[in-house]
């Protein structure tokens, strides 16, 4: 889990001597197989509470705005895109920020591919504000807009 691309005979190495077990290749494949696949199922479970997190900022934060996307190719829901702006960032952009806004992004890299973007202002000490985020499935003009 620590390391998901740590090979194979160094992880029946370590079960040699930690446990003192000799293992096959095909027993340290298959557990790793498992557990990547138990990571990978409990992050994309993460995402079937997106509305509940949806329904919490507008209550906890009147105001703001959140966007929920999913994906139209698939018949049941799939999770595309999700994105925030709170409140109070859109009070504190107009009441105490330059009128100069930045965008910025990271991937998102393991079990769940994707892209945080993120706009940015500047308060008056010269200090970086948060505007408002996104996840997005990847950098594209439909996802920017």
């Amino acid at each position: 889990k620590a390391n998901p691309s740590w090979k194979l005979q160094n992880i029946k190495e370590t079960v040699m001597l930690d446990m003192g077990v000799d293992v096959s290749i095909s027993k340290v494949k298959r557990a790793k197989a498992t557990v990547m696949r138990r990571i990978y199922e409990s992050c994309k479970g993460e995402y079937a509470k997106i509305f509940e997190y949806q329904a919490e900022i507008l209550r906890s934060n009147p105001g703001s705005t959140v966007a929920v996307c999913l994906d139209p190719e698939f018949m049941e829901p799939v999770f595309q895109r999700f994105y925030v702006c709170f409140d109070a960032c859109k009070k504190g952009l107009k009441n105490g920020c330059r009128k100069v806004i930045g965008v910025d992004g990271c991937f998102f890299k393991g079990a769940c591919n994707g892209e945080l973007i993120c706009a940015l202002g500047r308060d008056a000490n010269n200090q970086i504000y948060p505007l408002a985020w996104a996840v997005v499935e990847k950098e594209t003009e439909d996802s920017w807009t």
